[in-house]
């Protein structure tokens, strides 16, 4: 089943084009800090569940409370027929998000934690991935971001996801020294 929701809002994504600066570092640590207790929720799920699709697109911002909801999870095409036989194929659109870090295979929580960051600097910069090899200081874009939280999210988007946060609560208990 699909359970579908009315948000009134806009996506991170709609909400920096129509400011076209940066937001404040105490609203984007509020956004950041929601969507940490997401996906700390979905990854104690059993299988964890992990969403694999982290952009400003797919995080909303609610009209009148401001909290934050992730979307966009991925649901598989249904089963199309192939031919007479009765064989079936599905057809999948191959996308890369520039949200994602280059040299991860397979994806796992470190991946999600880099999406995050990513979508996070974007905030907080208000210039867009894709920034290869490495993403650009905070503070470079945006000097009136506090030292330590550009220290949280460089850790955050190494490219070497070793380097990383390796979980949910670590980067959250980093961010939470913040608010």
């Amino acid at each position: 089943y699909v359970v579908m929701n009315y948000i009134d809002g806009e996506s991170l994504e709609e909400r920096m084009q129509k400011l076209l600066r940066p937001l404040a570092e105490r609203e984007a640590l509020g956004y950041f800090n929601s969507l940490l207790n997401a996906l700390i929720a979905l990854e104690q799920q059993k299988p964890p569940f992990r969403h694999f699709d982290i952009s400003p697109a797919n995080i909303l911002i609610e009209q009148t409370r401001g909290r934050t909801f992730l979307t966009g999870f991925k649901i598989p095409p249904p089963l199309t027929p192939a031919s007479a036989s009765g064989k079936h194929h599905t057809t999948r659109k191959l996308t890369i998000s520039p949200y994602l870090p280059v040299r991860d295979k397979p994806y796992d929580v470190r991946t999600c934690i880099y999406m995050l960051a990513a979508c996070m600097h974007y905030a907080l910069t208000n210039y867009a991935p894709p920034h290869y090899p490495i993403f650009p200081a905070v503070r470079l874009l945006n000097p009136a971001v506090s030292p330590v939280l550009e220290a949280i999210l460089k850790r955050a988007l190494m490219e070497d996801n070793t380097k990383r946060y390796q979980s949910y609560a670590d980067l959250q208990r980093a961010i939470k020294q913040l608010l």
